[in-house]
Order: C-alpha cells, then sequence, then structure tokens
C-alpha cells in the first residue's frame, strides 16, 4: 500500500518541531490519498477507500459529509476542523472535534482532556512531555491526546499498524494487513475468512457475517443478553440503542444513549437540571 500524504505531512510536522505549534487547532487534512477499490476489510470493499494510515475512511473530503458534521478530519465527519468553525464563544476541543465553551483554566476541563490549551480549547497533551511515564507516550498531533503511536515504527511486532485516527496500535487496519486466507475484522485483529458459524471458534466472536466474512459477536438481539441485550451497529452486544432503553434502567444516574451503546449522564448542557452541575462535559454533568 502506497504511503499516504498523512505521514508525508506528519513528517514534515516532526520535522518542524510543530506539536506545540499545532496545539491552538484541532483541524487535519481534508483530504486522503485512499487506493480505492483495492482496499477492503472484512472481504468488503471500502466505501470511500481506505488511507494506509487510517484504514478505511469514512469521507475523502468535506463534500462527503452532511450539514451535523460538515468537515472531514481523519477520514471522518465532525463538527468543526478548526476553532474558526465554532464562532466567538465556543472552540474546537480536538479530542472529538466538537464546538466547546471555551476554558480559562485546567480546572474547567474534564478528566480525559485536563489541559486548557492558549486558545481555550480543553485537550489531553500539547507536548510529548504531557505524556511522559504513561503507556502512550506521545502527543497526536491532531487529536491532541497521549497515543500510542504516531507512526507504524512505534509498535510492537505484535501490532505493527499505527491507526492514525486514534494512536492505537493494532493488528491490522485493512485486509491487506493479514496473511491470506485471515481478513482484518472490525475489532482490528486478524481473523480466519469464515463462511458459516461453525468457522468462527472464539466465544466472544461466534457468528459468521457472511456479507464482510468475519466473525462478530452477534448478528441480532438474539445473540445478546442483559446487561447488553442490544446488537448494535457494529455487531457488538451494547447496553442501548435508545435513550428509552437507558431511561428504562432502574434508579439509572444515565438516561441517555451514546453512539448505540453505552448510557451516559449527558449529552448536551441541557440535560444537566442540577444548577450546580449545569455543563456537560465528556458526557458528565459538572459545575
Amino acid at each position: 500500500m502506497k504511503s499516504s500524504i498523512f505521514r508525508v505531512i506528519f513528517a514534515t510536522v516532526l520535522t518542524l518541531g510543530a506539536a506545540g505549534v499545532v496545539a491552538g487547532s484541532c483541524g487535519g487534512d481534508d483530504e486522503t490519498s485512499g487506493v480505492g477499490d483495492s482496499c477492503s476489510l472484512g472481504g468488503q470493499k471500502c466505501e470511500f477507500g481506505c488511507d494506509h494510515d487510517l484504514g478505511c475512511v469514512r469521507c475523502l473530503g468535506s463534500s462527503d459529509c452532511g450539514s451535523g458534521e460538515p468537515f472531514c478530519v481523519l477520514g471522518g465527519c465532525v463538527q468543526c476542523k478548526d476553532n474558526a468553525d465554532c464562532g466567538t464563544t465556543k472552540t474546537c476541543w480536538p479530542r472529538h472535534h466538537t464546538c466547546e465553551d471555551k476554558c480559562a483554566a485546567n480546572d474547567d476541563c474534564p478528566g480525559e482532556e485536563p489541559i486548557c490549551d492558549t486558545t481555550g480549547a480543553c485537550v489531553g497533551c500539547v507536548t510529548n512531555e504531557d505524556c511522559a511515564g504513561t503507556d502512550k507516550p506521545l502527543c497526536h498531533p491532531t487529536l491532541h491526546q497521549c497515543s500510542e503511536c504516531l507512526l507504524s515504527t512505534d509498535c510492537p511486532a505484535t501490532q505493527p499498524a499505527c491507526d492514525f485516527q486514534d494512536g492505537e496500535c493494532r493488528e491490522c487496519l485493512v485486509d491487506s494487513d493479514c496473511h491470506a486466507p485471515d481478513l482484518c475484522g472490525s475489532d482490528h485483529h486478524c481473523h480466519f475468512s469464515c463462511d458459516l458459524d461453525i468457522d468462527c471458534t472464539e466465544a466472544d466472536r461466534s457468528h459468521c457475517d457472511v456479507e464482510s466474512h468475519d466473525c462478530v459477536e452477534c448478528l441480532s438481539d438474539a445473540h445478546c443478553a442483559a446487561p447488553e441485550p442490544f446488537c448494535g451497529d457494529h455487531h457488538r452486544c451494547a447496553v442501548c440503542r435508545s435513550d428509552a432503553d437507558c431511561a428504562s434502567i432502574p434508579d439509572t444516574t444515565t438516561p441517555y444513549c451514546h453512539d448505540g451503546e453505552e448510557c451516559v449522564e449527558c449529552l448536551r448542557d441541557e440535560h444537566c437540571t442540577d444548577p450546580l452541575k449545569p455543563e456537560c462535559k465528556g458526557r458528565v454533568c459538572q459545575s
């Protein structure tokens, strides 16, 4: 697979020592250099193409994105690319590329984004020094989160592919990262290509998705059980599919369904009814 434009740009950024410089912006490049029909995941061609550092992508440019998430960053559609997309009172927080209220000090920031940077965005790190002493020693230049890797050379032989979308070392990103006849599954592991459930020998991936030839946890709700009774979009058993599923849990303090997978305390500020904790940060109501 050909090297992507992300690798070229990132190498330039490293050369310029720009980890601190880019801290004020959460934008990534607007295009990927996918290799089109040669890209596949689980035996299925990537819809928009793939990238050496990102795997299958959900967009090649912002024209592929809708009005709610109009910008293409790191192969995904997001709410904002940089601070200018958020108006004057908010700023673009780089972890999820969402417009949030500006912070004034570190105390204004949630645990996963504990640093208030010079633009008023909460970030996980500004430089590698912020990640020292952890198992994720590198500061991702786009997400501003401590990461395992920025290049595949940062990864061990057992997980040789660096997923630049989140800075994690993976066994594979696309099928070509695996030795045939294995295919890369949605869990970023190489799996034997299945045709029937009997081909799937892992206890937590015992069903064969005949469309992708990938062994998965579930194909329908019947394959799941409490406390994760629903089969989600990624063929994983999940706690919820809608807010109603979360609200029905007795004595719940997490009534909202996030990404069709987990119940959380809030998704936006109006969900926070306690006047002492009026703001939703990191899906938790805080002061």
